[in-house]
C-alpha cells in the first residue's frame, strides 16, 4: 500500500500514537467527508424511492390532483386561483394522513 496521503482508496485513518497528536492526517478529513456524503446520498435515494413507490401505488393523491386540475370548474377561475386551491387541498389531505412509521 502506498504511503502517499492522497491514496485514500482502501486506506483507513491512522491510529494516533502517543507523540503524534499534533500531526494532521489530510486523508482523515477526506474519508470523513466521503462517508458523510455517502450517508446523505443514501438518505436522499431512500426518500426518492419511497416517494416513487408511493406515487406508483397511488398513496400520494397525485392522481386525484391531476383529475381535479383537468375537470371543468363550476365557476371561472384563473390558473393561479386553481393551483392555489389544489395546493391547499393537497396540503389538507397530506396533513390528514397518518404519519409513516418505520422509515427504513
Amino acid at each position: 500500500m502506498s504511503e502517499s496521503p492522497w491514496s485514500a482508496y482502501g486506506r483507513l485513518p491512522a491510529k494516533p500514537d502517543a507523540g503524534s497528536e499534533k500531526k494532521h492526517d489530510p486523508v482523515r478529513d477526506v474519508v470523513a467527508e466521503a462517508m458523510r456524503g455517502r450517508a446523505q446520498l443514501e438518505n436522499y435515494l431512500h426518500g426518492v424511492l419511497r416517494e416513487f413507490f408511493e406515487i406508483k401505488s397511488g398513496n400520494t393523491g397525485y392522481g386525484q390532483i391531476v383529475a381535479d386540475a383537468l375537470s371543468p370548474s363550476t365557476r371561472p377561475e384563473s390558473i393561479d386561483e386553481q393551483l392555489t386551491r389544489l395546493a391547499r387541498e393537497a396540503q389538507t389531505r397530506r396533513s390528514a394522513r397518518p404519519p409513516r412509521t418505520g422509515a427504513r
